[in-house]
């Protein structure tokens, strides 16, 4: 369906990608992939690759949802709250399906952003400047 959505944007399908973000909404919160749920000391590649691949997902879903909302509060299905997940891991830590430090959306907001950039990779900073223009527009 991220699939679709994506197609249907570069077509100019609006109205198509409108009603599948909404479905993809709902999946997300009817199959809980919005939560937290911090990994075990002892996860194996294959949960740590299922879960950022789950977190990768829930982040997609949100950053079509702010595209295809275009600044406008009441068609965002996520509106003032952002997925209460994790930021996308480093790809590096991504290809060799290894834990890395998990970095908040809303922590970052909070505190000092300077800090954090160094450790976030382009998948991560991208959400964080969508953030920055659905709150603006």
């Amino acid at each position: 369906m991220v699939l679709l959505c994506d197609y249907g944007l570069r077509e100019d399908r609006n109205a198509m990608v409108f009603v599948l973000i909404s479905v993809l909404y709902r999946m997300v919160r009817l199959l809980n992939l919005d939560s937290y749920r911090p990994l075990e000391a002892t996860a194996t590649p294959t949960e740590i690759m299922e879960r950022e691949s789950e977190i990768r997902l829930v982040w997609a879903c949100y950053y079509l949802d702010v595209i295809v909302g275009n600044g406008v509060e009441k068609n965002l299905c996520w509106r003032d709250d952002v997925p209460a997940i994790p930021l996308p891991c480093p790809e590096q830590n991504f290809l060799s399906q290894t834990a890395s430090q998990p970095y908040f959306l809303e922590q970052i907001e909070q505190n000092d952003l300077a800090d954090v950039i160094p450790h976030l990779d382009f998948q991560a900073i991208s959400i964080l400047i969508l953030r920055l223009r659905s709150r603006v527009m």
